[in-house]
């Protein structure tokens, strides 16, 4: 897993380009939640919470079945 903050106004737009092919979570508990799947195989998770105004708390976690 791999976390990080960044800038609120840009982080919808790293996302765009970082998970293309990402789908929304079936739930949840933060602001966003994407899972990308490749080859039904290796999957990624990205969460975005929203800390402040300005800032962003960004959450990567790759797994594989």
């Amino acid at each position: 897993m791999a976390e990080f903050r960044t800038d609120r106004a840009g982080v919808g737009a790293w996302l765009a380009a970082t998970c293309p092919a990402g789908e929304p979570a079936y739930s949840c508990e933060v602001n966003v939640c994407v899972r990308a799947s490749y080859d039904e195989v290796l999957f990624v998770d990205v969460t975005i919470a929203y800390e402040d105004g300005e800032t962003a708390l960004v959450r990567v976690e790759a797994f594989d079945l």
